[in-house]
């Protein structure tokens, strides 16, 4: 965004009076960046695209045959009206994001601005610390936070907020924490687990049958006989 400021001194004096304006002790000269004014006594210095180099102690002198007069001039915070205040890049700004329960979450998003930048992380309105469960990073612009272990509490509204001395932004995006891990069980933890139900075999074809009576402990199907293996058995045998 263009950025301007601009400075008036009134004088009063003998005409004809000429003005020039200076800049940290070197004379202001250049038309196209700066627009010089001096009518009816109101001499006006103002400044266009503004940038970091602009900033310092202005001074204006008005001179004629009696003699001369000056005033300096600094903007109050410098550093304040020549810094872009954050702004979240649209292409990159945090998205929704669904997450598997137990599993760990990235959330992203780019920043431009004046630096310092700083950057804090907001679940539900409650400021974030980074450790073990939030690891929180910035660099290069780019906003980073990684929530490790995710649980149910895990869902809700997250906010990042960038900061720096012209103001602040913030964008936020909805996590949503589903679901969880599903671990496949062997065969013969299976059918251990279905003996301990007291399940008769007899509810199962012959190959899982023999495959139980395996690998089950003996004690536990000292009811069962051994199956008989026959020739369209899984094992192979005669």
């Amino acid at each position: 965004l263009p950025i301007f400021f601009s400075f008036f001194f009134f004088y009063l004096g003998t005409p004809e009076i000429h003005v020039t304006w200076y800049l940290d002790g070197n004379e202001v000269t250049d038309q196209a960046k700066y627009g010089i004014s001096f009518i009816d006594g109101l001499a006006t210095l103002k400044v266009t695209q503004a940038r970091v180099p602009d900033s310092g102690i202005y001074v204006c002198e008005a001179h004629n045959d009696a003699g001369s007069e000056s005033c300096k001039f600094s903007p109050p915070n410098s550093s304040t009206l020549l810094s872009t205040f954050p702004s979240f890049l649209l292409v990159e700004k945090l998205k929704e994001t669904p997450c598997v329960l137990g599993s760990s979450a990235l959330l992203e998003c780019k920043v431009s601005g004046s630096p310092p930048i700083s950057v804090a992380w907001f679940q539900n309105g409650h400021k974030l610390v980074s450790g073990e469960k939030y690891q929180i990073s910035f660099s290069d612009n780019l906003c980073i936070l990684e929530v490790n272990s995710l649980s149910n509490s895990d869902t809700g509204t997250y906010t990042c907020k960038a900061t720096n001395i012209a103001g602040a932004d913030e964008c936020s995006a909805v996590l949503t924490v589903q679901g969880q891990y599903m671990r496949v069980r062997k065969l013969s933890e299976l059918f251990f687990s279905l003996s301990l139900l007291k399940l008769p075999l007899q509810h199962f074809s012959h190959s899982e049958r023999l495959a139980a009576w395996i690998h089950t402990p003996s004690e536990s199907l000292a009811s069962e006989p051994a199956p008989s293996c026959t020739g369209s058995c899984c094992c192979g045998s005669r």
